[in-house]
């Protein structure tokens, strides 16, 4: 991947993948789990450089702005503040960026800002033409489903003559166990939810780490934080007690039965 001297980027053939399917409607929630170093920044980049043009183009209101979250703005700033302000040339903007804020006001008069999703209420205020959320498994569940969600429900735009209601989002990050990450991935598998799409891809798929690296990590690395942090597979969390449970091969589909007897066990972990 490459950046030309304008602030257009050159995605890799997985990150164009997840790229090409924004401003899809069957793809309007879009969750992609890659592993470290697969260019999950560098395509949040091209993705908020294409926001700001549509914006302009579909003549979304000023009301409603293109957003980059991070679980905490201190984190936020440092990741991607500066590459927002690459990603946007000067002849794009209405003026300086705000240093303060950590936001860019276009000529169009729609604002870009990075902003931390730990106070997330907040954030409350303005509607969301597009958001990137990075580091998703990290983030507050509750940032999403009280304010981030219904700050896209009443963005509307029109595309070839036809108006469309509702901003879209694109979630990133690695796996952390089975938290909102994962049920979120699994909303855009196999068509279980129709305006959700969710991608997959190692780091090694991301182009950017050499084979030789990833074989000497997997030799050094503990086998399920390798996979979880290479491999992007969600993973029970280290340190459990049944290291090996697998959720495909030991949880059961069979329905218990009138009279079936059931052995519970249970550790109150009363002390160490």
């Amino acid at each position: 991947m490459s950046q030309s001297s304008n602030g257009a980027v050159e995605l890799t053939p997985k990150q164009a993948n997840i790229y090409l399917w924004g401003w899809q409607q069957e793809a309007r929630f879009r969750d992609a789990v890659c592993g470290r170093r697969f260019g999950k920044t560098f395509l949040a980049k091209a993705e908020m450089r294409r926001a700001a043009r549509l914006a302009a183009k579909w003549n979304v209101s000023v009301e409603d702005e293109i957003w980059y979250g991070a679980p905490s703005f201190k984190q936020a700033k440092r990741v991607f503040w500066k590459r927002l302000k690459q990603a946007i040339p000067p002849s794009w903007r209405a003026g300086k960026p705000n240093e303060t804020e950590c936001s860019i006001t276009l000529k169009s008069g729609h604002v870009m800002r990075v902003v931390g999703l730990d106070n997330y209420d907040d954030l409350r205020g303005s509607g969301l033409f597009f958001l990137i959320i990075d580091e998703w498994a990290d983030c507050k569940w509750a940032a999403w489903e009280e304010v981030l969600r219904p700050m896209l429900s009443t963005c509307k735009y029109v595309i070839n003559g036809v108006q469309r209601v509702g901003g879209h989002v694109l979630r990133i990050g690695t796996p952390k166990g089975y938290n909102h990450c994962y049920e979120t991935f699994m909303d855009g598998q196999k068509g279980r939810e129709p305006d959700c799409k969710s991608f997959s891809y190692t780091s090694l798929q991301g182009g950017n780490i050499p084979e030789s690296e990833i074989i000497v990590a997997k030799r050094k690395m503990d086998l399920k934080t390798f996979q979880q942090e290479y491999e992007a597979s969600f993973e029970s969390y280290q340190g459990v007690i049944y290291y090996c449970f697998d959720r495909k091969l030991s949880a059961s589909n069979e329905t218990v039965q009138k009279n079936d007897v059931l052995h519970i066990g249970m550790d109150f972990n009363v002390t160490k």
